[in-house]
């Protein structure tokens, strides 16, 4: 029988193509507290609860138990249930309506109201996912759907009205109906009818959701990067907000929360979690990240944010910027840093890893970043690095020189002073 994970990775390479171009963001609701707990696996193959071990219990950092209650049946949520997750909260979000309150104070607020059940059409529902319809397909959306509907999770949770912490049973749904079968009223479903659980409803109403790029979500093609992203978010954002860089974890936790395998040398641990790195590094959610081991031999990861990021907070209405450190040519003349200025730290950082012993001209290559669009930049770049760098035949001796004159051409064309 084919391997599941293989089958799976073939399917998001027709689906998820990556392009030049960059695709415009479609920001999405989704549930932290679903995805930030170690619900999801960060797996393509579907994991079982065994007599030994009948549940997940995962302890956050704020010293909150959780434990993730599974079926025999169905198994544990993975990342192909956050990839139906993802086109299911897009759904919602396009069904739901925005409706008045008048507060005891008698003040008004704006709550997005869901009526029940959820209708679902089948194609869009996969489509959503960033899949294409086939029997397959529709096995997986079933599973999913009664997964979810199965799986709870028993802890210590925020409740989304008072944001007090108390004991909670925590499931996604509460019912489903597929099609053609039978409602209450002996009509038969021409759609997926879903009920979402109170929880999740007061979740919803509460605004005590984040906004997650789907777009972005099914350009990654590595279950690691798929479920890790909604951790990065979080933990950027909560470190950003008090002054910090970047988010660490101590790998034996992260590996716990994700579900994987945990190793003690650094190369299997490089060879498990780089390959989700690169490519959210390639799409520009990551910058960089560090591996560092602790006296006692633990293994720590920590992630350094990257500029789709930064949009990302500034589309849902927040200032978070970088403290970029870079020297002050005029010290009592504090000047805050911007998003923009990051922007073209991170384009100078590139072209310096093409051109390592051009330092000297960081100045230079900042402005270039700040003034032309990074496509003609990275273009540019990229035929520099064709023609010279990686040309054995190439007789230049100072590549820099001729990327420097490019670029000065390409913005005489554009019109644009440097």
């Amino acid at each position: 029988m084919e391997n599941m994970e293989e089958r799976m990775e073939g399917d998001k390479e027709n689906t998820s193509k990556k392009e030049s171009t960059k695709l415009p963001a479609l920001y999405v609701s989704s549930l932290q507290t679903f995805e930030t707990c170690g619900y999801f696996d960060a797996s393509y193959k579907r994991r079982y609860p065994t007599r030994e071990q009948p549940h997940k219990l995962v302890i956050l950092t704020d010293n909150r138990t959780i434990k993730i209650i599974p079926t025999q049946e169905y198994g544990y949520a993975n990342a192909v249930d956050l990839d139906y997750q993802r086109a299911l909260f897009r759904i919602i979000d396009e069904q739901a309506e925005l409706k008045e309150r008048t507060n005891p104070d008698g003040t008004k607020t704006h709550h997005p109201h869901v009526s029940q059940p959820i209708r679902a059409q089948v194609k869009p529902f996969i489509r959503y996912a960033g899949r294409y319809a086939n029997k397959r397909e529709r096995k997986y959306l079933d599973d999913f759907l009664h997964r979810n509907k199965a799986t709870s999770m028993h802890g210590t949770f925020e409740d989304p009205k008072t944001r007090t912490f108390r004991q909670f049973d925590v499931a996604l749904f509460s019912q489903i109906l597929t099609r053609g079968e039978k409602t209450k009223n002996g009509t038969e479903a021409d759609a997926y009818l879903i009920w979402l659980t109170d929880y999740t409803l007061r979740l919803y109403y509460w605004h005590c959701t984040r906004k997650e790029d789907v777009t972005f979500h099914h350009l990654l093609t590595r279950p690691i990067g798929k479920v890790l992203y909604p951790y990065l978010d979080s933990g950027w954002f909560a470190s950003l907000s008090r002054g910090g860089k970047a988010y660490t974890k101590v790998y034996p936790t992260l590996c716990h929360f994700l579900s994987i395998t945990c190793y003690l040398s650094e190369s299997k641990i490089r060879e498990q979690l780089d390959p989700a790195h690169e490519e959210l590094q390639q799409l520009g959610y990551l910058d960089r990240w560090e591996y560092r081991q602790r006296e006692n031999n633990e293994w720590v990861v920590t992630w350094f944010p990257g500029l789709k990021w930064f949009e990302d907070a500034r589309a849902r209405g927040y200032s978070i910027t970088p403290k970029l450190a870079a020297p002050k040519p005029h010290p009592q003349q504090e000047e805050q840093p911007t998003l923009e200025g990051y922007r073209s730290k991170l384009l100078a950082d590139d072209i310096l890893k093409v051109f390592p012993h051009d330092e000297k001209s960081r100045a230079f290559y900042e402005r270039v970043a700040s003034r032309l669009p990074d496509e003609h930049v990275y273009k540019v770049l990229a035929d520099v690095q064709k023609d010279i760098v990686y040309n054995p035949q190439t007789t230049v001796r100072n590549p820099a020189a001729v990327f420097t004159t490019r670029i000065k051409e390409l913005a005489q064309r554009l019109r644009i002073t440097l």
